[in-house]
Parts: C-alpha cells; sequence; structure tokens
C-alpha cells in the first residue's frame, strides 16, 4: 500500500529519509483516508470513486473531495426532486432529504439542539493510522450532532 490522502504536511513526514517518519509512526488521524485499505472499511463505491478521480486528475483523491463529492449529489437530488432552481423550493427539499453517501451508509441532518435548526449533515468520519510511512485506514465512526 503506498497510496494515501494523507494531507501534505503528514506526506512529507512519511518519505524514508525524514527524521519524523519514527516519531508519527503509530499517530491517529481523521483528516486523511487510504482507500487502497484492505478490508471492508472502504466501500466498494469509495474505492470506485477514488480509481475514478485518479483516472480523470492523473492524482490520488483527496478526502474533501470525496464529502464535496457527496454533498453535490445531495444538492442535485434536491433540485431535481424540487423540479427548479428556486433555492428557497430546493432548500426545503434538501432538509427532507436523505441519499446514499460514496461511504454507503444514508446522508442525515442533526444540530437541531446545538444549533436550533437541523442543518448539520451527518456523515461518517474514518480513523486513519500512520503505519510504516503509510496511511491505513483502521475505522469509521458515524458522530451525532444533537
Amino acid at each position: 500500500m503506498t497510496r494515501s490522502s494523507a494531507p501534505p504536511v503528514l506526506s512529507r513526514a512519511f518519505s524514508s529519509t525524514s527524521p519524523a517518519r519514527k516519531a508519527v509512526e503509530g499517530v491517529l488521524i481523521t483528516q486523511g483516508v487510504n482507500y487502497y485499505t484492505p478490508g471492508n472499511v472502504i466501500s466498494d463505491a469509495q474505492r470506485k470513486y477514488a480509481a475514478d478521480f485518479k483516472a480523470e486528475f492523473n492524482e490520488e483523491a483527496p478526502y474533501s473531495s470525496e464529502k464535496a463529492y457527496d454533498m453535490a449529489i445531495g444538492i442535485f437530488e434536491a433540485i431535481k426532486k424540487a423540479g427548479t432552481l428556486d433555492t428557497t423550493k430546493v432548500r426545503d427539499t434538501l432538509r427532507e432529504l436523505s441519499w446514499q453517501l460514496t461511504t454507503g451508509d444514508m446522508s442525515s441532518w442533526g444540530g437541531e439542539e446545538l444549533y436550533g435548526i437541523k442543518h448539520q449533515i451527518i456523515t461518517p468520519t474514518f480513523i486513519s493510522e500512520i503505519r510504516n510511512g503509510e496511511v491505513v485506514t483502521v475505522a469509521k465512526v458515524i458522530t451525532p450532532v444533537p
């Protein structure tokens, strides 16, 4: 496994000649995911997304791009369902909408207790560990937003 979407500052630390490589060993991160990690933490749709991204842009997919892709799908579905580009109607439709994310999970909304309105999209967060200079995605968690 040599490919990952670790933040650039960590990627430099992974170099076999970097004195920081030992220091980052075992560090857990939530802003990096390795779409090539074996096992079932990463979905087939995520692996396809990463492969399609690589084919289109000739670089590894940054984790944030997957999140943006998932959110765009939700917006497009809301526009389609609303049957208009009217922002108020699209917003109202989006409030009631749930769609499948590349992770295989369904989107959901939270935040009413914290913000007074359910406008916080809830999606999984991935936890990855640095092992031998590689990002290895070890878990997926969905944190509720009350």
